[in-house]
């Protein structure tokens, strides 16, 4: 080795940048948490999951406003026999039914529709709350 040659091979490749040089080479912690779109980044993420939150929200109204319906023409019809009984959703098992008295049968479509009321009341309040959240953070942007 000539005199004032660096001792390691990587010696060299820093010698004369200073000690710098070394350290921006390799990205440190705190240069990765100061993303300068981190503040874009996560508001697109925010927005994403509320937009899907909402449309899973909506897609199951619309599930229970479809099984309202359905039960709805059932009740009338069984209210109003010259009424043609609605066919009923795919994969529903209507076989103990035929065998029930037209009152109990009444009964049931009636609790049931009772039930899917207040689940349709509790959705329409959980989709009231997300977009009515997302709209309040969204404004104060």
């Amino acid at each position: 080795m000539p005199p004032g040659a660096p001792a390691t091979p990587t010696a060299g490749k820093t010698a004369g940048r200073g000690p710098q040089a070394a350290k921006r080479a390799q990205p440190t912690p705190e240069t990765t948490q100061d993303d300068p779109l981190r503040p874009f980044k996560d508001r697109e993420a925010k927005e994403k999951f509320r937009s899907e939150q909402i449309q899973r929200l909506r897609d199951r109204l619309a599930q229970i406003q479809s099984r309202l319906d359905y039960l709805q023409g059932k009740r009338q019809a069984i209210l109003d026999p010259l009424t043609i009984m609605p066919k009923p959703p795919a994969g529903e098992e209507t076989q103990g039914e035929a065998s029930m008295r037209p009152k109990e049968l009444l009964q049931k479509v009636d609790e049931e529709i009772k039930a899917l009321k207040e689940q349709q009341e509790e959705a329409q309040d959980q989709l009231a709350s997300v977009e009515t959240r997302f709209a309040q953070e969204s404004q104060s942007r």
